[in-house]
């Protein structure tokens, strides 16, 4: 936790056949306070994303120093 947050997002989606999306996209953000810094963590990742439901599934990969642990993330924008 922290009293202060920066992110940010970059989100490339392209149609593919049917109504699916498929979307590649870059995630930074931190979250700090007046004494410590938490620094700046950053993912990269590929998912696919339903035109009519906003229904998504991704897969992002924390970019860390020389570990690959995959994070799976379902959901629904409403």
């Amino acid at each position: 936790g922290g009293g202060r947050l920066a992110a940010g997002t970059a989100e490339y989606r392209r149609r593919v056949p049917g109504r699916l999306w498929a979307a590649a996209f870059f995630d930074s953000g931190a979250v700090w306070d007046r004494q410590r810094s938490s620094g700046t963590k950053s993912s990269a990742g590929v998912g696919v994303r339903s035109g009519s439901s906003d229904f998504y599934f991704y897969v992002a990969f924390p970019l860390r120093s020389g570990t690959v642990f995959p994070m799976f993330l379902v959901g629904a924008d409403f």
